[in-house]
């Protein structure tokens, strides 16, 4: 699942997860993001601070009261983990609420999870941003998991071949990304995520990693940038709709799950929102066009269903 599932409590309730680690070879903890836990420490899921990671194969119980309300969210606290989907909503509600007046609906289906998304696992967008070879943006934003994609991949396999070179060489120096006299000084593998993904020299032609290396081992110099055309041929990836009924208050949680610490500017169309809560704490309320948020924050906001019947993109 991505997100993973949502935990909805009341204040004070006592919270308990089983976390069985099915990577093969990474540890993991799971960190409970915006609960204290100033009497259950060792529940934060912090590796090597407050815990150690939960070796493959194994299992660790999580045993912690629910003691702050508001809008958080667990995710996995060890390497990119989060970054490839381990995030799920944790919602702690009061009943003593102080804003309850300002909506008629408090509901689970209107928890709305934004996150950056990567065509590439989110250790290797990391670590090239680290070293200077990419950038830390990302390729589309996806709202609960779903999200469109058009446009061009942000990965570009490129081969820069010398003047004077040998036009073969052996699959063995393919794989060792080094040739005799530098001939190959970039090949990195493309995701293809769908089955319109084209290159630009062949048009209406699909493409695979054995492609890439045919046209190396051939002494290709093309540069080659996948594409993804928006046709008939295209999946039909659904977006996250919210339904909603004219005339009524809905109050919304938005959180930030995303790992580049690029912001994410929320709003509605033809719609203000009312801001009641930022990271589970209230706030005085007040009436905004548009919401900028960063990994880890939180939002809760009304909305007032007060157009005309329709369809309003986020």
């Amino acid at each position: 699942m991505m997100p993973g599932p949502s935990i909805e409590v009341c204040l004070n309730d006592t919270i308990i997860v089983d976390v069985r680690n099915h990577l093969m070879s990474e540890g993991t903890t799971i960190h409970w993001h915006g609960i204290h836990q100033r009497n259950s420490p060792y529940m934060d899921g912090v590796p090597h601070v407050s815990q150690c990671a939960i070796p493959p194969g194994q299992e660790f119980r999580y045993n912690f009261i629910a003691e702050n309300a508001g809008t958080h969210f667990w995710h996995s606290h060890l390497g990119m983990q989060r970054g490839d989907g381990v995030y799920g909503a944790l919602i702690v509600r009061n009943p003593e609420e102080i804003h309850e007046k300002l909506y008629d609906y408090d509901m689970s289906e209107h928890i709305l999870i934004t996150n950056d998304w990567t065509h590439m696992p989110s250790t290797s967008v990391f670590t090239a941003h680290h070293h200077g070879k990419g950038d830390n943006k990302p390729s589309n934003i996806l709202i609960n998991g779903k999200g469109k994609y058009f446009g061009n991949m942000t990965k570009v396999v490129e081969t820069t071949m010398t003047q004077n070179i040998e036009k073969n060489f052996n699959q063995d120096d393919f794989e060792n990304e080094t040739t005799k006299d530098n001939v190959l000084t970039t090949v990195e593998p493309v995701t293809i995520t769908s089955s319109s993904l084209l290159f630009e020299e062949q048009t209406q032609e699909e493409t695979t990693n054995n492609n890439i290396l045919s046209d190396v081992e051939s002494g290709n110099t093309r540069q080659k940038r996948s594409l993804l055309v928006p046709d008939d041929d295209s999946p039909l990836v659904p977006y996250e709709v919210f339904n909603v009924a004219k005339g009524h208050r809905y109050r919304f949680r938005h959180i930030n799950a995303g790992f580049l610490n690029c912001p994410i500017e929320i709003s509605i169309d033809n719609h203000t929102i009312m801001a009641l809560a930022s990271d589970g704490n209230s706030l005085e309320p007040i009436e905004t066009t548009f919401l900028v948020t960063y990994a880890g924050e939180r939002w809760d906001f009304v909305v007032n269903a007060n157009q005309n019947v329709g369809n309003y993109y986020i």
